[in-house]
Parts: C-alpha cells; sequence; structure tokens
C-alpha cells in the first residue's frame, strides 16, 4: 500500500526535501521510496521509506536484475545512506543545506510563550550567480494553539520588484504570505518570494501576533523549509486597473488566505 501521509510528511521534513542519495534539494520533485519494494512485503513505515529525486528513484527503482549493468542499490546501502543523511539534517538544523542553491536559515523558530514574546529573524539565500522564481517557503506549526493568521512575517531586507506605500508602511506587492491546509491536512503557512536575485539575503522578522496568548508549559516552535522554486519566472500580466501574478504551489493546497508582506520604513 502507500505511504500515508504522515509517513510522506515525516520523510520529507527529516530529509529537508533533499535526495537522501546525491543530497541535492528536489522540493517537489522527490520521491518517498519504498527501500524494501512493496511487491516483497515491505511496510509502508517511516523505517522503509526514504526521499530521493526523480534521477536516483530511477536508478534505484528500474535496475533490470536480467541485464545487469553496473552494481545495484541495496536495500542495507539505501537504509545506511539515509540514515547517513537525516543525522546530518538533523545535527545541523541551521546551516544552509550544501547543495541547495537556495536556503533557509534557522530551520526552527521559538514562539515564545504566554510570559515573553520573541522575534526571530529568518534569513534567505540564493547562493548562485542566477535569479530563481516564485520560492515558496513552508513555515509548519508545532503548536495546537496558534493559526497560520497569527504568524507575523515582516520584510526587513532584499530587493522587491514592486512596493506599495501608506504612510510608514510599506508593503511589497511581489512577497506573499498564504495560509492554507496542506496536503495532510496541517494548517501551515506559506512564505511566497516572486524572485530571488543572484547571491543575495532576504530577510524577514517573525514574530506571533500580541493578541496571541499561548500557554507557558508547552513549547511553541515553527519549522520552516524550503518547498520548491523555479528556474522560470512564473506568468504575470496586467490590464487596465489590475495587475496579477500566476501562483504554482509546491503541493496539492486548500489557500485559506492571501496577504501582502509588509516592511516598516522610517522614510
Amino acid at each position: 500500500m502507500p505511504f500515508p501521509h504522515t509517513v510522506k510528511e515525516e520523510a520529507l521534513v527529516r530529509s529537508r526535501r533533499c535526495c537522501c542519495l546525491c543530497n541535492e534539494f528536489a522540493g517537489i520533485y522527490t520521491n518517498v521510496h519504498h527501500i524494501i519494494p512493496e511487491s516483497q512485503n515491505g511496510a509502508s513505515t517511516i523505517d522503509n521509506a526514504i526521499v530521493l529525486c526523480l534521477r536516483c528513484h530511477g536508478e534505484v527503482g528500474h535496475y533490470n536484475n536480467e541485464h545487469p549493468v553496473g552494481n545495484k542499490y541495496s536495500a542495507s546501502e539505501l537504509t545506511k545512506r539515509r540514515d547517513a543523511w537525516w543525522t546530518w539534517c538533523e545535527d545541523n538544523p541551521a546551516v544552509p543545506l550544501p547543495k541547495n542553491p537556495v536556503s533557509v536559515s534557522p530551520s526552527r523558530i521559538d514562539l515564545g510563550n504566554d510570559e515573553w514574546l520573541t522575534k526571530s529573524l529568518l534569513h534567505i539565500y540564493n547562493k548562485e550567480d542566477r535569479f530563481y522564481y516564485q520560492v515558496w517557503v513552508k513555515i509548519g506549526i508545532e503548536s495546537e494553539e496558534i493559526q497560520p493568521e497569527q504568524i507575523s512575517i515582516d520584510f526587513v531586507r532584499g530587493h522587491d520588484d514592486l512596493k506599495l506605500r501608506a504612510g510608514f508602511v510599506e508593503m511589497s506587492a511581489s512577497i506573499f504570505r498564504v495560509c492554507c491546509v496542506d496536503g495532510a491536512g496541517k494548517k501551515v503557512a506559506f512564505l511566497v518570494i516572486n524572485s530571488l536575485e543572484p547571491h543575495s539575503i532576504y530577510t524577514f522578522e517573525i514574530s506571533r501576533l500580541p493578541s496571541c496568548k499561548l500557554s507557558s508549559t508547552k513549547a511553541h516552535k515553527l519549522q520552516i523549509a524550503i518547498s520548491s522554486f523555479r528556474d522560470e519566472p512564473a506568468g504575470s500580466g496586467e490590464g487596465a486597473n489590475e495587475a496579477f501574478l500566476t501562483f504554482i504551489p509546491p503541493e496539492n493546497l486548500q489557500m485559506t488566505a492571501i496577504s501582502l508582506v509588509m516592511r516598516r520604513t522610517t522614510k
């Protein structure tokens, strides 16, 4: 049977949506693969799951035993490679991915509790000498007391294509916050950046709204990860009285709200 949504999500989060063999970031182009195949009674559990990019999935899953060329991946080798990558991801939560051109730091943010309110800086890096487009940053919520709409996101530093200003409040018209329910049925938020300039750092301030009161006996954290990005710009256009951008979500989402991200200025 296929992997349950909870198992797939755990595997993708633990691998940071990278292939466990080549360690390349694959975003939406990932497969959660059975290490021991279903045809050999392999279980659909996290212990039998490995995240692979499309290329590595083809090598692992389509080896021809009748005409062997090279060396087939064994179940034990796949398990060792997966465990090594998951250990690296767990030990280095705030370190940019070694082979990912777009990365985020930190990967976890503590929102405090009813006694204290935190404000944390979130950095998104483009390490390459080229533009990337439609960058979707997933903000998972590790608390039952916080709704996606109660997460505050302010744009601090970076280039945005279009700005709107009202007094001392400036809004980016090319950076959005999307509140939604993901494919696993969890309420999440996405930070969507229309384009990242080459060798740039985009910085955001993340906190919760002061009106959101949290219990002091539990941890309230956000889990941050790059979900997808594109090599080519998405569709856009304008009419007589309107302009539009085309959203290309990284997964099946039920969107509940879309808003512009604000940047406060003293000018």
